[in-house]
């Protein structure tokens, strides 16, 4: 069933499920989540709801203080212990940008702060495809859990 949902070219969740095999004698799929959530618990689930101008304000500054405490270095220490461009973990944000040759470091932070929005924008659309999904402000969510447990 798994093998199903994932391409003949992944070879990282083609890997990580063989190894699920070979540990649990059990394949990927024997540990789904159920789709539907147990009947007998209220859930109530809250995406918070944050204005776009914030959020980018929030990003910028977070990437200037990734840059502030050392991640140029943390990236150069790496490269230079072996790490690339070709494994998973430099693949991530604020990891692959370093890896475009064309880039310099104004540039690479630039491209970390895109790349990063842009990554909130799908997790918020994510989020929204959840129907039990309420998108609520900080402030009504702190109200509201107030409300239900006072």
């Amino acid at each position: 069933q798994y093998a199903d949902k994932i391409s003949e070219f992944d070879s990282q969740r083609i890997t990580r499920a063989l190894e699920i095999i070979e540990i649990t004698g059990k394949g990927v799929s024997s540990f789904s989540i159920p789709s539907v959530v147990r009947d007998d618990l209220e859930i109530h689930i809250y995406a918070i709801k944050t204005d776009n101008t914030v959020l980018k304000t929030r990003i910028v500054d977070r990437v200037d203080k990734m840059f502030s405490i050392g991640l140029e270095k943390e990236v150069s220490c790496l490269i230079n212990d072996g790490a690339n461009e070709g494994m998973q973990s430099m693949k991530a944000i604020g990891y692959r940008e370093f890896f475009i040759p064309e880039l310099n470091i104004d540039e690479i932070k630039e491209r970390i702060i895109s790349d990063t929005v842009h990554y909130a924008k799908r997790q918020r659309t994510f989020m929204r495809s959840i129907p039990m999904v309420a998108e609520r402000t900080h402030d009504e969510i702190l109200n509201t859990i107030l409300n239900d447990f006072t």
